[in-house]
């Protein structure tokens, strides 16, 4: 996540005073719609909360920063995160706020990969995210530069640009071309937040010629 990882960098480094006018808003949109919102993105909606008029709140911060205007309502804390609705049912999200990125990420939760039989390749018999530690075993799937049948026959016949966050093609014709694991729901409201590697993933490399 380079975004966050700029945005926890200038704040380490920089004065008090650029600081505290300093923001994050994290917001449910793709790269276009950090300059003009929409309410859905990939087929997954968020709710008419989501439409923010970005090109107005940088006006506002501009006035606030450069002409000592008034600060920005919006702006109500450090951080702004929008959270959807129970079941993200797009029916009601709402912005939630913080006073700085590292309280809201201050209780991590780890989760380790585990299958039955080391076999995660596929939505139906996938592998979990689980909080408790396998003791042994290894999934796999082969990466293979030469077998472009997925390419051609799968992903290259329809983009599906306008549905790909709730379109299922992909993800069910996986087969031996990746991994899938699923974790329960989370019990509690979830903010945005760090997503780590605590060791390192294995690799066993094989030439074909």
């Amino acid at each position: 996540m380079g975004a966050l990882s700029y945005y926890r960098d200038h704040l380490a480094n920089a004065s008090p005073e650029a600081r505290a006018k300093h923001f994050l808003i994290i917001g449910p949109w793709d790269h276009a719609g950090t300059r003009t919102p929409t309410d859905q993105f990939g087929g997954v909606k968020f709710g008419p909360a989501a439409i923010l008029d970005l090109n107005d709140l940088h006006r506002q911060w501009y006035d606030w920063t450069i002409k000592a205007g008034p600060k920005p309502p919006f702006l109500r804390n450090q951080v702004a995160y929008y959270l959807l609705a129970p079941g993200n049912s797009g029916a009601n999200g709402e912005w939630k706020y913080a006073d700085d990125f590292a309280k809201l990420v201050a209780n991590p939760k780890t989760f380790y990969l585990a299958s039955k039989d080391g076999d995660a390749n596929g939505v139906f018999r996938s592998g979990t995210l689980t909080e408790h530690q396998p003791t042994n075993g290894a999934d796999k799937f082969t990466y293979d530069p030469l077998d472009t049948q997925r390419g051609e026959f799968v992903e290259g016949v329809d983009p599906k640009d306008k549905t790909a966050g709730i379109d299922q093609t992909f993800a069910l014709s996986i087969g031996n071309d990746g991994l899938v694991y699923h974790t329960d729901p989370l019990p509690n409201e979830t903010p945005p937040g760090w997503l780590s590697r605590s060791k390192p993933v294995g690799f066993h490399r094989h030439a074909r010629c």
